[in-house]
């Protein structure tokens, strides 16, 4: 335990002298705050740029669940590509450097390696979206109003969906050779997932529905119970990703 809080120190350390942790605040804040903001222009903004085409017709004015779906929509597209990025090297610049052979070789648990990046991670994933959310939360509440159910769990979401990049990042690191096919491996597996989402009966369980149907809970077009096995087989993924990544690495040369 003293070796996991000791490499914990050492990776939060790290994270900041990297600049792993302002940039992805800076980035959370500024969705947060363009996420209402947008939505409360986009009438205006389709108003002056096709006049012609909505003149015969009232646009309706932004409501509250237009701030969230711009929220959504910038956290599960620029949001979650801005985290792989940051953090597909990890692992495998230390290990390109060979700075954890001198750690290894000096008793170090490899595990505790693993957890200790996964772990201050997620706690900068955390923070990020935490400080996006309620920004966002609060412009809404100011321009809007407080509607819409379930919104602890469509925060959630998302946030789960990131945890799971986050893992699998880890699995792939302990792979692939480099970030850049980290990244590589992280696109195709989601582009499977978006394959697989085409079979109807596969659908409704696959991690996606946790970026794609957090609005549709708020307006309860869809039951939040529906989104049970979707959850339950993201935190699988989580899990099984974070023990293999243990397992592998315990295995790899270094």
């Amino acid at each position: 335990m003293n070796q996991l809080l000791i490499m914990l120190q050492k990776e939060w350390t790290e994270s900041i002298r990297t600049n792993k942790l302002m940039p992805i605040i800076i980035v959370f804040m500024i969705l947060g705050i363009m996420s209402p903001l947008t939505a409360i222009i986009m009438p205006d903004i389709i108003k002056n740029a096709l006049p012609s085409a909505v003149k015969d017709f009232n646009i309706p004015e932004a409501t509250y669940i237009d701030s969230y779906i711009q929220f959504f929509k910038n956290i599960n597209q620029i949001g979650l590509i801005i985290l792989v990025i940051i953090f597909s090297g990890i692992l495998t610049n230390e290990l390109s450097r060979g700075t954890l052979l001198n750690l290894i070789t000096k008793g170090l648990s490899r595990k505790y390696i693993i957890l200790s990046k996964w772990i201050i991670s997620i706690i900068i994933w955390t923070i990020a979206y935490i400080i996006g959310a309620l920004i966002q939360y609060s412009y809404t509440l100011y321009y809007f109003n407080n509607e819409g159910s379930h919104k602890v769990a469509a925060y959630i979401m998302s946030w789960l969906f990131g945890l799971m990049l986050l893992s699998i990042i880890m699995l792939l690191s302990t792979l692939l050779k480099n970030n850049i096919a980290v990244m590589l491996g992280i696109l195709l597996i989601v582009v499977m997932m978006f394959i697989l989402s085409m079979f109807k009966h596969i659908k409704d369980k696959l991690p996606l529905q946790l970026i794609q149907k957090n609005t549709d809970i708020m307006i309860e077009k869809i039951a939040l119970s529906q989104m049970y096995t979707p959850i339950i087989i993201t935190i699988i993924i989580i899990l099984l990703s974070t023990i293999l990544s243990i397992y592998r690495f315990n295995k790899a040369e270094i």
